[in-house]
């Protein structure tokens, strides 16, 4: 059960991506066939997308494959490395926990003041698509938090290593 919880961000951005394709084929399908278009299918597309890329976000730190500049980190002993990796991990926890939390105050606005999409023809209430922002960031927020916590009990021998380019 739990390896399933932990690749569900992996299957959210795969469903959102593979719904966004389906909808642009749709679109495109009965643009050159029917001769007819639908207002919604471009901003649903697009929020597809976003939904995409916050759950692939969490999903990247996850598997540590976010951008990240390594030129200090190769030249520390593996202690202080350990130490810089739990340092940045908790920093990246505060961050992504404050996103989250102003997130989930801007859903929670919208949901009261019953926002809908401005010019949209999609009568789906904008809070549904708002709502991956803070849920996004609150699987990130873990995600770095759980990441802390093992960098932090792992042994000095074990920390992460940078990568070398080229170099073998």
């Amino acid at each position: 059960m739990l390896r399933w919880l932990n690749r569900l961000d992996d299957w959210l951005a795969g469903l959102a991506l593979f719904a966004c394709l389906a909808v642009v084929c749709f679109e495109m399908t009965g643009r050159s066939i029917f001769n007819t278009s639908h207002l919604w299918s471009e901003e649903l597309s697009r929020y597809l997308i976003i939904v995409s890329t916050y759950f692939g976000a969490a999903a990247a730190v996850r598997t540590d494959d976010h951008i990240r500049v390594e030129l200090l980190i190769s030249f520390l002993s593996p202690p202080a490395r350990r130490a810089l990796e739990v340092l940045v991990s908790l920093l990246c926890a505060t961050f992504t926990g404050t996103v989250g939390y102003f997130g989930y105050r801007w859903v929670k606005d919208s949901v009261e003041l019953g926002l809908f999409s401005a010019d949209s023809s999609l009568a789906i209430p904008i809070y549904v698509f708002q709502a991956v922002v803070p849920v996004g960031f609150a699987i990130m927020t873990l995600r770095f938090l759980a990441k802390a916590v093992h960098t932090a009990r792992e042994p000095a021998a074990a920390a992460v290593q940078p990568e070398t380019v080229g170099v073998q």
